[in-house]
């Protein structure tokens, strides 16, 4: 099941010790299986978000550090704890809801557990902070300090490394990357359609779908992105927007 394989990649001790900085999501995780001894639905919004109220609260009274790359610089810097009080979440497998894309509200951008190489690269598929409005993230990879975080919630270990390599041997799942939110995709439409208004043939700038895709094709995590997938989500980006145009 679905649940298991994220609890097993989780788990993997080689993959991701709890010990050092662990990934926001991961320590989420953490709490919401109790160290592996629960399962859970890897997109119930309320294991999460019970999980995530526990975290954050302890990072706000500063009990659990947090670090994360701040914005066009490549290292970890100490991200204040008082930043993160009353912070919103967009949970794992939820698309970002309107109002915290265009709104002036932090909130947090967070994907499930992912595996190591996935969560290295700069392609989104991280925990991020998101600040003012904006449609860039003022800090990426956030993490937390592992050991006050098992410290804080001290589950015993889930299962041996050798039940663990037994299991293995069963079918658990492919193990793939998470689904590509395109929240930032359809903040960039709308921004680019309320700046230009809709295409014009006479504007060889803006005349046409075309010149829309490539921009959003421009953005980091859509760059491997088929064009083909980019021209059908931009199209119904666009149908919304001018929806929204229409209505009085």
């Amino acid at each position: 099941m679905e649940s298991t394989r994220l609890r097993l990649l989780h788990y993997d001790r080689d993959e991701w010790p709890i010990s050092g900085f662990m990934p926001l999501t991961q320590a989420a995780f953490w709490i919401a299986t109790r160290g592996g001894q629960k399962e859970i639905e890897p997109f119930d919004r309320n294991v999460w978000k019970a999980a995530y109220d526990e975290l954050l609260a302890s990072i706000a009274s500063n009990d659990v550090e947090i670090i994360g790359r701040k914005k066009d610089r490549g290292l970890n810097e100490p991200i204040p704890g008082f930043k993160l009080a009353g912070v919103q979440i967009c949970y794992p497998g939820e698309d970002t809801p309107d109002t915290l894309l265009f709104s002036t509200y932090p909130y947090i951008l967070c994907y499930g557990p992912v595996a190591r190489d996935h969560w290295k690269r700069s392609n989104g598929f991280d925990d991020r902070l998101f600040c003012d409005g904006r449609l860039d993230p003022e800090w990426t990879h956030l993490q937390v300090n592992a050991g006050d975080v098992t410290r804080k919630w001290p589950f015993s270990p889930p299962i041996a490394l050798t039940e663990l390599s037994d299991r293995r041997e069963k079918p658990v799942g492919r193990v793939g990357r998470p689904p590509l939110d395109w929240s930032r995709a359809k903040a960039r439409t709308f921004q680019l359609m309320e700046y230009h208004g809709d295409f014009d043939t006479t504007d060889p700038e803006w005349n046409a779908q075309a010149r829309l895709e490539e921009e959003i094709s421009k953005l980091p995590e859509y760059q491997a992105v088929a064009e083909s997938t980019i021209r059908a989500r931009v199209r119904e980006f666009l149908e919304e927007w001018r929806g929204r145009k229409r209505s009085p």
